[in-house]
């Protein structure tokens, strides 16, 4: 497979140097701060914020990583305490062609990450594999969980197949990046709107994703070579739930609402009208006020 080059011109390097500086910046304008520790011998990157309260534990999907959520981070608690990890594998954290990167791997990786950082209990919010994840440690580990924020989450089969699985079935998947062209279409097919990003910014964005095609395609094999569905772990998961979804989602379809609704015992559910796979960038707003009011309903 032939890798992309990461930086090549002069406007890259330069959008690169601006785009870094930028993300530094919306980090600390929320009061993030960048942060390592060795798990397994590996290294792990995380974001975290210290407050007041039981932290806010934000574990992002396949092939995006921890600023991700800088647009969510906005409109919550501006007191709450945050912990954002790149998943093993993912953003700034160690990859290894030998680590198997399935989700219940991720998720085990992640508990011992936690245990590192003694973190004893956390309201968990997944996107997408990172919902997947979040399940996979409420079931596993429930004293560790307080609430859980399921936004887009994977882990279920739905009842219709979505547009990503119907062109699986055909031999393509839009998932696999390998080029710049590739890259975009990518983005077309994760939103429904794509929000707009400045050119520094989406520059730098797209150039480290390219730099990580090789290792996106080995988490994508080790995460599809062990699908299964955890449909029947939903009803031991006892914790309080809230249901985001984008009704535009061509990757998971909206109808595993249902599956979420009928397995997990205390579900609110809300749908987003317009919005597609990734509603903590495209609707982040929206999508932090329907948290919060859960965060609040359920205070500890």
């Amino acid at each position: 497979m032939k890798e992309a080059v990461p930086c090549k011109t002069t406007s890259q390097l330069v959008s690169m140097r601006l785009g870094k500086w930028i993300t530094a910046g919306l980090r600390k304008s929320v009061g993030l701060e960048y942060r390592s520790v060795q798990v397994r011998g590996q290294k792990l990157v995380y974001l975290s914020r210290p407050g007041i309260g039981i932290p806010i534990l934000l574990i992002h999907g396949y092939s995006a990583e921890k600023d991700n959520w800088l647009p969510f981070v906005r409109y919550l608690p501006k007191d709450r305490p945050l912990l954002i990890p790149d998943l093993p594998g993912h953003g700034d954290s160690d990859f290894s062609s030998t680590v198997v990167y399935s989700a219940p791997a991720l998720g085990t990786m992640l508990l011992d990450w936690l245990q590192t950082i003694e973190c004893s209990c956390c309201e968990i919010v997944g996107n997408s594999l990172g919902g997947w994840i979040a399940l996979l440690i409420a079931y596993a580990q429930p004293e560790r969980v307080n609430t859980l924020g399921l936004i887009d989450a994977g882990g279920v089969y739905p009842p219709h197949p979505s547009e990503l699985q119907q062109r699986l079935d055909r031999g393509d998947n839009p998932m696999l990046v390998t080029n710049a062209d590739e890259y975009e279409a990518f983005m077309d097919f994760v939103f429904y709107r794509r929000p707009f990003i400045p050119w520094p910014l989406s520059t730098y964005m797209k150039v480290s994703y390219l730099a990580r095609i090789d290792q996106n395609h080995k988490i994508w094999k080790d995460m599809y070579d062990r699908l299964e569905s955890i449909e029947h772990l939903l009803p031991d998961i006892r914790h309080q739930t809230v249901v985001i979804w984008g009704d535009k989602d061509r990757i998971l379809d909206p109808s595993s609402v249902q599956v979420f609704v009928a397995g997990l015992p205390h579900t609110t559910i809300h749908v987003l009208k317009n919005c597609g796979h990734s509603p903590i960038v495209e609707q982040s707003s929206v999508t932090a006020a329907h948290y919060n009011a859960h965060l609040n309903r359920y205070r500890a």
